[in-house]
């Protein structure tokens, strides 16, 4: 996914982690823990913890985890999940000069109704990770458009299924979701992404396609009690 002399994106993936080379450093938006906020940086890294996972210090514990991968710190904004990679869901939107790249990962065990009843009973694992991938240039305010339109689409893929909280209402999402948009290039380029424009409009496709497949799939693993990697 790169525009003509752009360094290539490229995604590496193993059962313990996704990371995702930008080529080079690109503006990125995220709530990541490790690394969020408003941010250039290189890498996106998802990486795949045990349920219950909560060392003393996660900077320092993921800041270890990337060394190990050879990764700088510094340069990463880094996302937790119990999802297995295998897991991991894609989706790719191309319309009008703008393409649009969603990745997932979808756990569901944690979800959670944004103005509904606190979740008291929410377990502790069970997430949805997105990360949107913009071929394209989004003026700062545009990323925080994209950011909430990549949510709305979470939101109405969760609705669809019907995906339950523990107190029975539908889902918005989990209470640990985090959305991660970075921008790859110059041209095409917007200072909107809301859902009436064309980048904003293949955010809402790619991102609800994917978290669409990630939740049917989530929902199975639910319902199989040998899938330790329910969440």
């Amino acid at each position: 996914m790169a525009t003509q002399q752009q360094a290539p994106v490229t995604v590496t993936r193993d059962p313990a982690h996704l990371v995702v080379d930008l080529g080079a450093p690109r503006p990125i938006l995220s709530n990541a823990a490790i690394g969020g906020g408003w941010r250039t940086a290189r890498y996106v890294v998802n990486r795949t913890v045990a349920a219950g996972w909560n060392p003393p210090d996660i900077d320092t514990d993921m800041s270890d985890y990337l060394g190990q991968l050879g990764l700088p710190s510094e340069q990463c904004v880094g996302l937790l999940t119990a999802v297995h990679m295998q897991n991991l869901v894609r989706r790719r939107e191309q319309w009008q000069g703008w393409a649009i790249e969603a990745l997932a990962t979808v756990g569901v065990r944690n979800a959670a109704r944004a103005g509904g009843a606190f979740p008291l009973a929410a377990s502790g694992s069970g997430t949805i990770n997105v990360i949107v991938l913009i071929d394209g240039w989004l003026a700062p305010a545009a990323m925080v458009d994209a950011v909430q339109t990549a949510v709305e689409a979470k939101a109405a893929a969760l609705a669809e299924a019907a995906v339950p909280t523990a107190t029975g209402e539908i889902a918005t999402g989990t209470t640990t979701d985090t959305v991660t948009v970075a921008t790859l290039g110059r041209q095409p380029s917007s200072v909107y992404a809301g859902t009436a424009t064309t980048v904003g409009h293949c955010i809402g496709r790619a991102v609800h396609g994917a978290i669409s497949e990630g939740v049917q799939a989530a929902l199975a693993r639910l319902n199989d009690r040998s899938d330790v990697s329910f969440s």
